[in-house]
């Protein structure tokens, strides 16, 4: 299917698996991007294949947003440590049975510094893009803004320079996060200099300011200027919404991507 339709599962509200799917199905959803949090651990082998199987069952599509701070933070750790940090993520991907799995390139120590950072954890990316590619699970590294702290790495068009300079695996590709992009003001950039590398969107608004996570049309972000990118590139993967369902908004906004 060309741009299955999904929403990530920390946008909706649900005490366990049934009852998310459950929500995924009656929104009308085509995909859910699962999106690991302390209490729903999916690195556990049997919830993993539990999911994969209802998944299955139900003909959703599953995909993965894997950890990135604390002991997950990429950043943090030498190339090494990064790598054995992503090659357990891409098995809890492969056992979701997810297409694809998010990552983001987490945050630097200013005793290390930006530029050193970076080279490690694009080491580490391609030390770990052979496991990708063993077990078919599709690496897309999301763009982020530094609205959540001035250490994190990805909210430049430069380190995207680098990684995908550096990894030619196809393996290895771009979770473009549209609210991010927007705070950034990189948002046509991205699009231009990497749409052969996209792989993943995740769709919100935003005030341009702060990451509010909003439906399109409540933040500045030009939406028929956007689709139309879209579609000039052409992207036929899929797109994951990441607004919550409390807005009420998930209907208008699946006939607006469905209309483009």
């Amino acid at each position: 299917m060309d741009n299955p339709i999904g929403i990530v599962s920390c946008h909706l509200t649900f005490d366990t698996i049934d009852e998310a799917y459950d929500k995924v199905m009656a929104f009308g959803f085509d995909a859910v991007e699962w999106f690991e949090r302390r209490d729903l651990f999916f690195s556990d082998e049997h919830r993993a294949t539990e999911i994969r199987e209802t998944s299955e069952r139900l003909g959703i599509g599953n995909s993965y947003h894997a950890f990135y701070y604390d002991e997950w933070d990429l950043g943090r750790q030498d190339p090494a440590g990064a790598a054995a940090v992503l090659r357990r993520q891409i098995t809890t991907a492969a056992n979701l049975g997810a297409d694809p799995m998010t990552i983001h390139l987490g945050s630097y120590d200013p005793n290390t510094g930006r530029d050193e950072t970076m080279r490690r954890v694009v080491e580490a990316i391609e030390q770990a893009a052979f496991a990708a590619e063993e077990k078919s699970i599709v690496i897309a590294v999301e763009n982020f803004t530094l609205c959540h702290g001035e250490f994190f790495l990805g909210d430049r068009t430069e380190d995207f320079d680098l990684l995908f300079g550096e990894v030619s695996s196809p393996a290895v590709g771009l979770n473009l996060d549209i609210g991010h992009a927007n705070i950034t003001g990189n948002l046509e950039e991205l699009l231009t200099r990497f749409g052969d590398r996209l792989r993943n969107i995740h769709l919100h608004d935003t005030d341009g300011k702060t990451d509010g996570h909003a439906p399109p049309g409540e933040g500045t972000v030009d939406w028929p200027g956007l689709l139309d990118a879209l579609k000039s590139i052409p992207y036929t993967g899929p797109i994951n919404l990441e607004f919550h369902e409390k807005h009420g908004k998930f209907a208008e906004c699946i006939a607006m991507i469905r209309s483009a």
